[in-house]
């Protein structure tokens, strides 16, 4: 009846991220989301580009989405920027 294709041949946790402009980092890059919904992209963009970017612009016109994108925002903010090290001594 059906072809069955495995799971990974049609759905991708990182289906923008996995295009080719996205692969190469470049920390002079803006990303813009236009719709941010609950800024789950964009966290994903954060963490895919690990610090590689210049600016992140999220469009939302739904006030509560923008209130979940600016929590979202916060918290990731809050973990990214802890100035410490690990180890028993600073190298």
């Amino acid at each position: 009846m059906y072809n069955k294709l495995p799971d990974d041949k049609i759905f991708s946790e990182n289906q923008y991220f996995s295009v080719g402009a996205f692969r190469k980092r470049d920390p002079k890059e803006v990303f813009v989301d236009c719709g941010g919904y609950v800024g789950d992209t964009v966290e994903q963009y954060l963490w895919h580009r690990e610090g590689a970017f210049s600016k992140v612009i999220v469009f939302e016109p739904d006030r509560d989405n923008y209130n979940s994108i600016k929590y979202r925002a916060e918290r990731i903010l809050k973990a990214m920027n802890m100035e410490c090290f690990w180890g028993q001594k600073r190298e």
